[in-house]
């Protein structure tokens, strides 16, 4: 069982078209929903959150060199969140990138299925239960106090 693994987060790197200001960015996000604090913003989930699940859905961070970093714990959200989770990346994507990067290689999306899938089968195999579960939660929790 590889919990570190199962609890990683996961990041999507938004290479910034040329001339997008960042001001443009940050109004884009505002509008659809995010808040800004210090020097990242998240996206809150619009579902019902169990007291074990986190209740952010997406994190942003501003690397340099015109590069956005999207992140999600997918082991702490239900399933059906990371589509959500891969609009937001979309259509931030398709207004302000350039391309896209997961795990330093280019990321299209019509990979979205295959990584989807294989968060499943890892966080199953490994945890015995479904991502955004109680009882991955308790394992996760279990691993941190180690």
């Amino acid at each position: 069982m590889n919990l570190e693994k199962v609890h990683e987060k996961e990041t999507f790197t938004v290479l910034l078209k040329k001339d997008i200001k960042m001001s443009a960015v940050l109004h884009y996000l505002s509008e659809r929903g995010y808040t800004q604090e210090d020097d990242f913003l998240y996206l809150l989930r619009n579902d019902i959150v169990e007291k074990w699940q986190t209740e952010t859905l997406v994190t942003i961070d501003f690397e340099p060199n015109d590069r956005i970093e999207f992140s999600l714990l997918p082991a702490s959200l239900p399933q059906k969140q990371w589509d959500r989770f891969f609009d937001e990346l979309s259509s931030f994507g398709e207004t302000f990138g350039e391309g896209t990067k997961h795990m330093e290689e280019n990321f299209e999306m019509i990979e979205k299925s295959s990584i989807i899938e294989r968060w499943s089968e890892e966080i199953t195999h490994d945890c015995g239960d479904v991502s955004g579960s109680d009882s991955v939660a308790i394992l996760i929790q279990m691993e941190y106090e180690k």
